[in-house]
């Protein structure tokens, strides 16, 4: 049995984390057992792992990304010096075969297997854009000369194969598309129940957009396009599913105010499971001005349901325009809104976009076939 240490920086659980331990729980049946190394929060990944059988080693990470504070750059070096020896400690208490980074600018991974001479995987999830402030702020040459120590990268999409390619790194990418755990259907499942739960309305036509709420995201665009749908349907609701805490989620909500949509407009939490409600709305709304793959596209298609993106990054891996969705072009609410009202207005198109989104979702993005593609970027890595 080889040993594969999948080394985290982001502690919570959000996407690269759950497609990290959809991973890791499988991949004892291909003869690899995985170990992770991620932050030192008691929640989040490190419970889910606990939870899962899977051995975890706290650590203090920081992003490796360039940031504008140079000294508070510096002051990190000694934590991030000691942390590349506590994986380079990891790497030989375990025997361990292979390091996975699991998201890039986390160079303690990528360091300690060139230290130890061990094969390193880094997983890039995002594109190369500026709205990707968080990994890709100035600091596209660091991802490419962390591609350039690792002996393989595994994009999830083509569009970040591509930005590799035109950096001449593009040999040692694969592409490998995240995968979806698809929950069965709770036994008496109620939509209008989940939509009261919500105080929303039990019947109408319900559109949803879930994720994050940020500037890549495209709720903005999403707002002012609900502002032309309900001019044609004014039974019409809405719901923005995340946490709309920071800036960005304060503008969109003062969009929401001053197009005077709040009682159409309603925002939601983060939720842990966010399968009831994606399964209680009418049409799923990916507006995004970036995407590195659109796991949410996915997840919608899955639960049935008409989804209508912009086209986008990886999301035109995902989605085949009048096929399995409708693709609209980013930043654009009033071509947003028409395809919304495309798909209420025309339930045939909505209900075979649904099922065939439904199909694709099964077919191409399944666990097991996404644990086989990575598998096998680690077998050309470590067979012989």
């Amino acid at each position: 049995m080889r040993t594969v240490l999948f080394v985290q920086i982001s502690s919570g659980m959000g996407g690269a984390s759950h497609s990290l331990l959809l991973l890791a729980s499988r991949l004892h049946r291909y003869g690899y057992r995985p170990i992770i190394a991620g932050q030192q929060d008691r929640e989040g990944l490190w419970h889910e792992a606990d939870l899962r059988g899977i051995r975890y080693y706290p650590l203090f990470l920081t992003s490796w990304a360039r940031s504008d504070n140079t000294i508070a750059d510096l002051r990190y070096l000694p934590n991030r010096l000691n942390s590349i020896q506590r994986v380079a400690g990891i790497c030989a208490r375990e025997s361990v075969t292979l390091v996975h980074t699991n998201l890039p600018f986390c160079l303690e991974g990528a360091l300690a297997a060139k230290l130890l001479g061990l094969p390193h995987v880094m997983h890039v999830r995002d594109e190369f854009s500026p709205l990707y402030r968080t990994y890709w702020g100035g600091t596209r040459g660091a991802v490419v000369g962390i591609s350039r120590m690792s002996d393989r990268v595994i994009a999830v999409s083509r569009n970040i194969k591509h930005s590799f390619d035109k950096h001449g790194v593009g040999d040692r990418v694969r592409v490998v598309p995240n995968a979806v755990e698809v929950p069965p259907v709770p036994a008496g499942y109620d939509p209008r129940t989940v939509r009261q739960s919500f105080r929303l309305p039990p019947c109408g036509p319900l559109v949803g957009v879930f994720g994050s709420v940020a500037a890549r995201k495209g709720q903005i665009d999403f707002v002012r396009a609900m502002k032309a749908i309900l001019a044609t349907r004014p039974s019409a609701h809405a719901i923005i599913v995340g946490d709309a805490v920071d800036s960005y989620g304060q503008e969109v909500k003062k969009e929401t105010a001053s197009l005077a949509l709040s009682e159409r407009v309603h925002f939601i939490p983060h939720q842990a499971n966010v399968w009831p409600l994606l399964r209680a709305v009418d049409i799923v709304v990916v507006p995004s001005r970036a995407e590195g793959f659109g796991r949410i596209i996915v997840e919608g298609m899955a639960a049935g349901k008409p989804v209508v993106a912009s086209a986008v990054g990886g999301i035109l891996d995902i989605v085949q325009h009048e096929e399995n969705g409708l693709l609209v072009p980013s930043a654009r609410p009033d071509e947003l809104a028409r395809a919304v009202l495309r798909l209420l207005k025309d339930a045939s198109l909505a209900r075979r976009l649904g099922e065939r989104g439904a199909e694709c979702a099964r077919e191409r993005y399944g666990p097991e076939a996404h644990v086989r593609r990575v598998v096998a970027v680690y077998d050309e890595l470590v067979s012989g």
